[in-house]
Parts: structure tokens; C-alpha cells; sequence
């Protein structure tokens, strides 16, 4: 997924940066400040999954938007914070690029 999501993404534009794990991920934000928003299968290897990724992005940098991703684990009530936004898999392309320009917009960014 990681590298279907970054192909698109990069065509329509966007300065994508990849991340094995939601640790990893959490470490690139905190060097990054032009991390605009982040895209997170929920399932991943480590102890940060993609809900807690998503809390934490949201509680540490509430102005960059999350996207979750999942064709395994759909969410339970109150999983996914506030403002962050699930699409379930597959996940067309138009999709998830018009979801990342809302969550980007909605960012004032």
C-alpha cells in the first residue's frame, strides 16, 4: 500500500516521504516541519499502529491531517480521533488524493 499511495501522490504532485513503521513515522514528522498531512494503513509492523499514530500526530501536531487506511480493520466507534479521516481498501486513487486535499485544506495549509 505504502507504495501505491506514494505513486499517487507524487504524481498529483505532493513531496512524499515513506515510513516502514508508525515509530518511524512519528520520528520523520518531529524532524519535518513541512509535514503537511500523513497517510497510515492502520495495520503495521511495531507497536505503533495506525490509531495510535493518528492520536499522537493529532495531540503533538494538531495542524497536519491524518488519513487512515485499512482493508483489514475497519474502525470501532471512537478509534479514529477527531479530524482524522478512514477510507476503507481498495481505495481509488481520486479518492484518497481528493481526501488529502480536504484534510490538507481543511489544515489551513
Amino acid at each position: 500500500m505504502r507504495f501505491h499511495v506514494s505513486d499517487i501522490l507524487n504524481e498529483a504532485g505532493f513531496d512524499v516521504v515513506g515510513s516502514s513503521s508508525g515509530a518511524r513515522a512519528l520520528a520523520l514528522v518531529a524532524e519535518r516541519p513541512d509535514v503537511e498531512v500523513v497517510v497510515s494503513d492502520i495495520v503495521m509492523p511495531g507497536d505503533v499502529d495506525g490509531f495510535a499514530l493518528a492520536r499522537q500526530i493529532r495531540k503533538r501536531w494538531p495542524r497536519i491531517g491524518v488519513v487512515l487506511v485499512s482493508g483489514r480493520k475497519a474502525p470501532s466507534c471512537g478509534e479514529v480521533p477527531r479530524q482524522v479521516r478512514f477510507l476503507a481498501k481498495p481505495v481509488r486513487a481520486a479518492t484518497l488524493l481528493r481526501i488529502v486535499r480536504q484534510v490538507t485544506h481543511a489544515a489551513g495549509i
